[in-house]
């Protein structure tokens, strides 16, 4: 028979983020920390995290916000937040190697095949 769930249900592929977005959605995760990345921190970012998905952005922005607490080690349970430094591109750059993208070129490629044959385009 048919599965009266699986009627109407549409399947839509959703790309990887382009570049602003990335910057956005970290600008988001990042709210409320404590950061001051330059334009030049931005495009190093932007290039950085070229193949991340929403979810490897998310991991990547707790390891980065983890850094400056990471690097008080003993201290940390001692200090006040006000004693944290601020999250600095090179907190961002030891995070970028510990979260590695979670979708390989070659699945992107099957993905998109998978797209143009069966998925909705609405």
């Amino acid at each position: 028979g048919i599965n009266a769930e699986y009627m109407g249900t549409k399947r839509v592929y959703i790309p990887l983020p382009e570049g602003m977005t990335r910057r956005r959605l970290t600008e988001k995760l990042l709210e409320g920390q404590k950061y001051n990345f330059s334009e030049a921190d931005w495009e190093t970012f932007i290039t950085l995290t070229e193949k991340y998905s929403g979810s490897d952005l998310a991991s990547l922005c707790v390891d980065i916000a983890m850094q400056p607490i990471r690097d008080l080690g003993d201290k940390a349970l001692e200090v006040t937040e006000e004693d944290i430094r601020p999250i600095t591109i090179d907190d961002f750059h030891v995070a970028v190697r510990n979260i590695r993208p979670s979708v390989s070129v070659e699945l992107m490629g099957t993905m998109e095949r998978w797209n143009a044959c069966y998925g909705s385009s609405a």
